[in-house]
């Protein structure tokens, strides 16, 4: 059986940030990250009412062998995508979802070296319009979905936020196959800095949250299991 664990040991990740938060917006604004989107959507499986995206964004390593803020069998990705989703039914807003029971559901994709992820160069192509800390681009029509693998097989469990305010409101969605992406393009995330401009540079790396235990959660899968273990599931959750 596949499972979300204990990762083996990295470089200690960079604490606070999650880096170029993208927020959704139905409508163009000009001079920001915000895209214009279709009113994304998801619902079922685990949830039991319609939630709307607010925000995607990624965590990565400052190498490959680490960066994503969940592990499958000791396997470690060098990236991994969230997308951050929000009650719509039981909350007026995002804030109060944010801090409330069944709030949030966050969809979380590995990323995987492998080929060219042609609908990702679209970001990736204004990486550096915003290499240093507050800077903001313009970024056309964009529908996030298109970074999903084809394969919807997932784990879901209860967690929290990993950033600030690491809130215990999410459902974490999990998918069990990854989306391929090409070596220049994580380059190019590696490439960011968490420095303002005319400040020293620091590289924006390594920008996930450690690995927590996962206590009393039950971790379930939309799919048949292979076969059962006895071993703990772990995944990068804040307690």
């Amino acid at each position: 059986m596949e499972e979300l664990m204990q990762a083996t040991p990295a470089p200690p990740p960079t604490p606070g940030t999650h880096a170029i938060a993208v927020p959704v917006s139905s409508r163009p604004v000009r001079g920001s990250q915000r895209h214009t989107t279709l009113s994304s959507r998801i619902s079922g499986g685990p949830l039991e009412n319609h939630y709307r995206l607010k925000q995607f964004h990624f965590h990565w390593g400052a190498v490959n062998e680490w960066g994503s803020e969940h592990t499958v069998d000791d396997h470690v990705y060098p990236a991994e995508l969230h997308l951050v989703h929000w009650n719509a039914v039981k909350y007026q807003n995002y804030t109060e979802a944010v801090m409330g029971e069944d709030g949030l559901a966050v969809v979380g994709v590995f990323l995987k070296l492998g080929a060219h992820h042609e609908a990702l160069q679209k970001l990736v192509a204004v990486l550096p319009d915003i290499k240093h800390k507050d800077a903001r681009a313009a970024l056309g029509p964009f529908q996030p979905s298109c970074l999903l693998p084809a394969c919807r097989d997932y784990w879901t469990y209860p967690g929290s936020l990993t950033t600030p305010p690491l809130s215990e409101s999410v459902t974490w969605i999990i998918h069990k196959k990854p989306t391929e992406v090409a070596q220049d393009q994580l380059a190019a995330f590696r490439s960011l800095t968490f420095s303002a401009l005319g400040e020293e540079e620091k590289t924006m790396v390594n920008n996930y949250r450690p690995l927590q235990p996962l206590m009393k959660r039950e971790v379930r899968s939309s799919f048949q299991p292979l076969k059962m273990t006895a071993t703990p599931w772990q995944h990068r959750d804040w307690d």
